[in-house]
């Protein structure tokens, strides 16, 4: 049976941390095991044919994805990743040089690092020049091992959105497993919040993930569509940008509303000239019917 959606959930409740301070630190000299985080997360999956058809809000595409080894083995060995990375683009016929990001596993066991970032070293950071490197981090650092890979597919899902990678928290003490000293391969690890550059390559973005007994999966996604939105939709609300539209402000105060009014159109008539990702009628709606409504308010066409 075909099934054009899903919705997929995953959660993680901490009971006890595998290290003293219950952080993962990764690339880091303070690396001595995973420290385990606690969360729930959960994303809706559909077939990019019947987004674009239904006229849904398309986050981001995942262009193809791959499991490897079958978890006999005690550690997640080098020449597995390898394989599978090749693999993965071979068979969707991509340029594995032309990912800017790759969201990586690192939990923050020494050991385990540094066969990972070896080998993402090995396939993504080679033929790159060094004003070029791969952006490579994880979710991990920033709030722990939560286990499901959601939480990785959302960041990298909001990288390629906005274009902009964030930093990796308690990053602080560089060691032999930090991606700058891979031997001559091109890798950074972000710091600090740095752009997405195209430089006339997709915006694209590899997500590097395991699991336990070291079962490994790819797979890599790209910006959605620009196509994503259509004139019309399903309920028969035009998308079109300049078309006309009811906008609604409100506060305590009818000066506040003036000058509220004044940045709203300001901002509007930025995103149209600038073609940004504001959807009008998506703005339309939303103050009208999930934001607060005050004593003073304003309507706005």
């Amino acid at each position: 049976m075909k099934v054009d959606t899903r919705v997929h959930r995953g959660g993680h409740r901490r009971i006890v941390p595998s290290n003293s301070e219950g952080k993962c630190y990764a690339w880091d000299d303070r690396a001595t095991c995973y420290g385990r985080g606690q969360g729930v997360a959960t994303i809706v999956l559909k077939r990019l044919d019947a987004a674009l058809k239904d006229v849904d809000f398309v986050h981001a595409a995942i262009r193809h994805l791959g499991s490897g080894q079958d978890g006999k083995n005690s550690s997640a060995y080098m020449e597995a990743q390898l394989k599978l990375i090749k693999e993965c683009y071979n068979r969707a016929s991509l340029d594995v040089t032309e990912t800017g990001y790759v969201e990586a596993h690192m939990t923050g066991i020494p050991t385990g690092d540094l066969i990972e970032v070896e080998a993402l070293a090995r396939t993504f950071g080679k033929s790159r020049k060094a004003d070029d490197p791969v952006i490579v981090g994880s979710v991990k650092i920033n709030f722990g091992c939560t286990e499901p890979v959601i939480a990785a597919i959302i960041k990298t899902t909001f990288i390629l959105r906005h274009g902009l990678i964030p930093p990796n928290l308690n990053y602080k003490n560089t060691t032999q497993r930090s991606p700058s000293r891979i031997g001559n391969y091109s890798l950074a690890l972000s710091t600090q919040f740095l752009q997405l550059l195209l430089r006339d390559k997709p915006m694209r973005a590899s997500i590097n993930n395991f699991g336990y007994g070291d079962s490994n999966t790819h797979l890599f996604m790209e910006r959605a569509p620009s196509s994503r939105l259509q004139d019309v939709s399903r309920n028969g609300i035009s998308r079109n940008p300049v078309a006309s539209r009811i906008y609604i402000v409100s506060s305590k105060d009818s000066m506040v509303n003036q000058d509220a009014s004044k940045r709203l159109a300001a901002c509007i008539h930025d995103s149209i000239s600038n073609s940004k990702e504001l959807s009008p009628a998506d703005l339309a709606y939303n103050l009208a019917k999930r934001k607060s409504r005050f004593s003073r308010a304003v309507e706005i066409m």
